[in-house]
């Protein structure tokens, strides 16, 4: 009997123990995963009940703010949080501060939702404008438009027409990023792919446009069919491949022959050394543009390069002929008088 009563003891004691150990470290469930916290701020959370459902709150907020942002406010806020994080994990362990940085996180993100979740009225003006001519009031409205209530096909369409008015007072990364959004919500767009296409071509960004520009004529080959093969042509001519550049550029010549194809043709048959189809582009272009000045500077590049090449071939030529002088005449008798034997006759 207190044998069992001993036992009985130590049993309680164990169990206790054992509480108290789980106890102590007790994990709770915020919204990231505990087993990969580093950051000290992150493993205070998931040791504190408080932190983790402030951690949950605030990871709900995000997402419903980030559901009603589109475009440059959705990358902004994402910016923001990013931001907001570094400023969390500052706090370490200590619990007062992560509790006023996560209750002030939450506060913003839900002013954000709440914003975005007012009715914005989009009248028949606010396309209108759009649509218009006027750059910076067009960009107003699309962006009116774009922060509506509406469906996705007009949030599309006024991302694109917002993206061409951007492309039009040169500010291209702009463009590109609204007619990604259009491509976003209309994966299909050979207009949105062709726009962007256009923005990267004049950001430079030459192998981006090709790409584009490639991918417009899959989804519909016939929509600006000369314009979009001229313009990967002369992508392709600046990334160096001149071959393709000349494929594209013969298209358009075939379709619709005009000036600048021909110059953008005869340029490349002059870098890959076709002077001769250079020199007959280059002609073309100037018939159809007398003023072409720059077609008439690199009519005269190619004269000096055809020039260059006449007097390299009659140098080669100069330096074969001398060569040939050079060489020894083994037609020449070279035998020596009084030896032949012949006249020698012959010995008793």
């Amino acid at each position: 009997m207190q044998f069992r009563l001993a036992l009985a003891f130590i049993l309680f004691l164990l169990g206790s123990i054992d509480s108290l150990v789980v106890g102590q470290s007790k994990i709770f469930t915020p919204s990231f995963d505990c087993t990969r916290a580093f950051a000290e701020a992150e493993k205070a959370i998931c040791t504190d009940a408080e932190l983790a459902e402030l951690d949950n709150q605030l990871a709900g907020a995000y997402k419903t703010a980030l559901a009603v942002l589109h475009g440059d406010a959705r990358k902004d806020l994402i910016a923001e949080q990013k931001r907001w994080l570094a400023s969390r994990n500052a706090c370490e362990w200590n619990q007062a501060c992560l509790v006023h940085r996560h209750r002030q996180r939450i506060q913003s993100l839900n002013k954000v939702s709440d914003r975005q979740s007012q009715p914005v009225l989009v009248t028949q003006k606010d396309w209108s404008t759009c649509e218009s001519p006027s750059a910076p009031q067009a960009i107003t409205a699309c962006t009116q438009i774009i922060n509506g209530n509406i469906d996705p096909s007009s949030r599309a369409k006024a991302f694109w027409w917002r993206g061409l008015h951007h492309s039009e007072i040169k500010s291209y990364e702009k463009a590109i990023s609204d007619f990604t959004s259009v491509i976003e919500i209309t994966p299909n767009s050979a207009s949105a792919f062709n726009q962007r296409g256009f923005a990267y071509f004049y950001s430079q960004k030459y192998r981006f446009a090709i790409v584009d520009f490639t991918r417009s004529l899959q989804l519909a080959p016939d929509y600006q069919f000369e314009n979009t093969l001229h313009f990967r042509g002369r992508a392709n001519n600046l990334v160096g491949d001149h071959r393709q550049a000349i494929a594209d550029l013969s298209r358009v010549i075939e379709s619709s022959p005009d000036e600048n194809s021909y110059f953008y043709r005869a340029q490349s048959y002059f870098i890959i050394g076709k002077l001769d189809l250079a020199r007959t582009d280059i002609v073309k272009a100037l018939e159809i543009s007398p003023q072409h000045e720059i077609a008439r500077s690199l009519l005269g590049l190619i004269e000096a390069a055809e020039q260059a090449k006449k007097f390299e071939k009659k140098q080669n030529l100069l330096r074969k002929t001398e060569a040939e002088e050079k060489k020894p005449n083994h037609s020449t008798n070279t035998s020596v008088p009084g030896n032949d034997q012949e006249g020698l006759g012959t010995l008793d």
